[in-house]
């Protein structure tokens, strides 16, 4: 498929002569023609020789030809009355199959529109699905886009129904007025639609331009603007000028009056009678994953003939829908199925709903559900390893040849090309990433990509997708956490390997490691331990396709021509008898099992956590957080249920032992706690949590000298943490040790400043009579709740000491 974007523009223009030329803010100190706007901002989403500028073959625009030239862009010549002609002409010139049409008066055109649109034309080519005619809305006037295909734009030039001015001046009308004999497709953006009559994003006059010149300087100077280092006007996308006219509507007035040439169409139909509404999670809330997957479904399903609208769903629009006898009223009320894409959560609906990547529901045979990414709880995913990847990856990148040079002067040499997402990791983090990588693998070269940057390597902040795919087809080995780029680079084929920037990433990436053997470095803040482990970079043993639409089609028909109507009371009760009856028999089974308490072992053959395989690690890991989040809650008794489906999967290993004796210690069994706290350190000898665990359990029972020695212990193995320190320090204040006591709480409000333990155990430090100082702190160990987290408020000190340690071990690296 050969795709250009035709650029109609000429400096004759009737109401604003020379307007293209005119310029715009670009960035804080630079500013552009209306031509380099547009230029600028499809370079986001095509190559520049697909980018071509049709200009008038007149003398009176010599002026727009040289300075075209002088850009070095392309261009052609044509028909200065018939601009349909010209486009025409154009395409045979440059063989065409589908043009983007643009005007030069528009320098705002929405860029993730045109990924929409690119992404509809790719879909529609890879399927062998005919379009005439594909456009997305809604959109502010001016920042639209509409695409033809060469043979729609060829059958109005050479009939003789469509030759009436009109026609001749506005380039796609013909196929608009008939909507019967083309396949036109609509592909919904996402955008609040009321605002949009009051603003025009378009330059026909001269207030026009005065008004997009203040929009420009006032999105310079954003909130938005202050959040990247390299903001410019290539970031203003419908979205955010819909949410300025919320703020500032008065900006937006000064141009409304100004007259719009439109013509009477006939209103949009879709091929097939039912509406489909997709409620995608609100990037704000649930990150850019959900929402991006759903925009390339919806472009999907719009080729394949669906209507369908596409809505950003979060925790305010689900309190919303609570609040309404009509829950089906966050929706169209002539929708015909839900698609629902919003993690973990659940809506009210008399309309059948699909359920996509949901643990709610997997497996459910009462409500449809889809997994389109792996998922711990289910192995359905793994038999199919289809994703939800863009048809333009697929199309230009999989099955193209083509290669771009992203990484510079000698990756064409012998040099390992490495591809990093970083996403949201901090300075110091990526830091760790890189002593890892540069340790590991020699004579190579890093691009990383993320908000943070360090002193080494390739960085950028943001990349345009066109961008992001290139180099992700140009590199070698590419890394990052659990997510999609992981998967689309195993679509590629390329060597790949992931880290954990949390519990969730971490037992979805042991997950892949154990399904595909896709190598998980672990966490990067493990430090020297975590350097140690690093594996090299793999393809997955099992080849990842990208076809989910497919099965996401299939699902629909079924829904649909079934009729399926779901009764959510119906399906609530259901749900409330299952986990009753569940919970019922998982008491019944404790009731009669050996208590909890002082578990014996039979055998010898103890095993440290990290030494069992994946998919044991990963259902350990799981329902261990489960057993700590129970008893913070104060719920023993879920907690022990829990406790019992560890101990049926694996009981040797350490983690098990401390979880044992954290329920022993919330039941003030001070005794009965230890008892297995020293079975799990003698599996593992460095298992702070254990040996922090020791330490309260000595200050409850008052033996202060074996407290301070498990508290020091733990303090050389996590000094990372500012509850580890106080506690170390209380224990040296009973004992009368103020060095030591200072030592430890300074440290501790270093970590964090605002610890109102550490606080008041500080200001008495110098008090004489113990007991009166005993009554007035807060002893921290008293409360179960703060005693057993194992968070790090101060994130920073705990990569500090990492780096610190890194350095001991590699003095050369610094």
């Amino acid at each position: 498929m050969k795709l250009y974007a035709f650029v109609q523009a000429r400096l004759s223009s009737t109401r604003m002569p020379r307007k293209v030329l005119s310029k715009l803010p670009w960035s804080n100190s630079e500013s552009k023609t209306l031509l380099e706007h547009i230029h600028s901002r499809l370079c986001h989403v095509l190559n520049q020789d697909q980018i071509v500028f049709l200009i008038p073959e007149d003398p009176s625009e010599s002026e727009l030809s040289k300075y075209i030239s002088t850009k070095g862009w392309n261009f052609f010549q044509g028909s200065l009355e018939d601009v349909r002609d010209r486009y025409y002409q154009a395409a045979i010139h440059y063989q065409a199959d589908v043009i983007l049409r643009l005007t030069g008066d528009n320098p705002f055109v929405d860029i993730p529109a045109i990924e929409s649109i690119l992404e509809a034309w790719n879909y529609s080519y890879l399927k062998n699905l005919a379009m005439d005619l594909c456009y997305a809305s809604p959109l502010p006037l001016g920042m639209g886009i509409e695409s033809f295909s060469f043979r729609a734009l060829e059958s109005g030039q050479l009939s003789k129904n469509y030759q009436e001015v009109r026609h001749k001046e506005h380039v796609s009308l013909h196929i608009k007025e008939n909507p019967d004999q083309f396949n036109i497709i609509k592909i919904p953006t996402g955008i609040d639609s009321s605002h949009l009559s009051d603003i025009r994003m378009t330059i026909d006059e001269p207030m026009d331009y005065n008004t997009l010149q203040t929009i420009c300087k006032l999105f310079i100077k954003s909130p938005f603007a202050k959040d990247f280092n390299n903001i410019s006007m290539d970031d203003l996308t419908g979205e955010y000028v819909i949410g300025m006219h919320r703020n500032s509507s008065e900006i937006f007035t000064k141009n409304k009056i100004v007259e719009q040439v439109r013509f009477p169409l006939p209103p949009f139909q879709s091929k097939i009678p039912k509406h489909i509404t997709i409620l995608a999670g609100d990037p704000q809330s649930f990150g850019t994953g959900h929402w991006e997957r759903c925009k390339i479904l919806s472009a999907h399903l719009s080729v394949e003939g669906y209507s369908n609208a596409l809505e950003k769903w979060n925790l305010t629009t689900r309190a919303k829908d609570k609040n309404k006898k009509n829950s089906d009223s966050i929706v169209n009320q002539s929708t015909d199925l839900i698609i629902f894409d919003a993690r973990d959560n659940r809506i009210d609906s008399e309309i059948p709903v699909l359920y996509i990547d949901n643990n709610l529901f997997i497996n459910s045979k009462t409500t449809p559900s889809i997994e389109i990414l792996p998922n711990s709880k289910s192995n359905s995913w793994f038999r199919q390893r289809e994703i939800l990847s863009s048809s333009r990856l697929i199309q230009n990148f999989v099955n193209s040849t083509t290669t771009t040079n992203h990484f510079g002067k000698g990756s064409e040499q012998d040099a390992t090309r490495i591809l990093v997402y970083t996403g949201e990791l901090t300075t110091k983090q990526i830091q760790i990433l890189d002593i890892a990588i540069d340790l590991n693998y020699k004579n190579i070269i890093v691009i990383k990509v993320g908000k943070h940057s360090s002193k080494w390597g390739i960085h950028h902040e943001r990349l345009p997708k066109k961008i992001w795919y290139e180099m992700m087809k140009e590199a070698d080995c590419v890394v990052s956490y659990f997510g999609q780029t992981i998967l689309e680079a195993s679509l590629l084929g390329k060597k790949v390997a992931t880290f954990s920037i949390s519990d969730v990433h971490e037992t979805l990436s042991i997950l892949l490691e154990e399904k595909l053997k896709i190598p998980y470095w672990n966490n990067p803040i493990d430090g020297i331990r975590w350097i140690g482990s690093l594996k090299e970079f793999k393809i997955p043993s099992k080849k990842i396709k990208g076809n989910a639409t497919q099965i996401i089609l299939k699902e629909i028909q079924s829904i649909l021509q079934n009729g399926k109507k779901q009764s959510n009371n119906l399906f609530n009760l259901i749900s409330r008898i299952k986990t009753f009856f569940y919970y019922s028999i998982l008491m019944v089974t404790l009731f009669y099992s050996t208590l909890i308490q002082g578990i014996e072992v039979e055998g010898n053959n103890y095993v440290k956590l990290t030494e069992l395989s994946p998919e044991t690690r990963v259902s350990v890991l799981s329902l261990g957080r489960d057993v700590m989040n129970f008893i913070r809650w104060r719920n023993l008794k879920i907690a022990k249920i829990k406790l019992a489906q560890i101990k049926k999967i694996h009981n040797k290993n350490e983690e098990y032992f401390y979880l044992i004796s954290a329920i022993s210690f919330s039941e003030r069994r001070f005794e009965e706690s230890i008892k297995d706290l020293l079975m799990a350190l003698e599996i593992h000898p460095g298992h702070d949590p254990a040996l922090f665990l020791m330490g309260v359990n000595y200050a409850q029972l008052r033996n202060w000298e074996k407290s301070a020695e498990y508290f020091v212990q733990s303090v050389r193995y996590a000094p990372f943490s500012p509850y580890y320190q106080l506690n170390c320090a209380y224990s040296y204040f009973i004992l009368g040790d103020i060095d030591n006591t200072r030592k430890h709480l300074e440290i501790s409000l270093e970590q964090k400043p605002n610890f109102e333990n550490a606080i008041i155990l500080s200001q008495h430090i110098g008090d004489t009579h113990w007991t009166e100082a005993f009554e007035k702190i807060r002893f921290i160990s008293g409360d179960t709740k703060i005693f057993l987290d194992k968070g790090f408020p101060n994130q920073e000190a705990k990569e500090d000491y990492v780096l610190k340690r890194i350095y001991s071990f590699y003095p050369f690296l610094r």
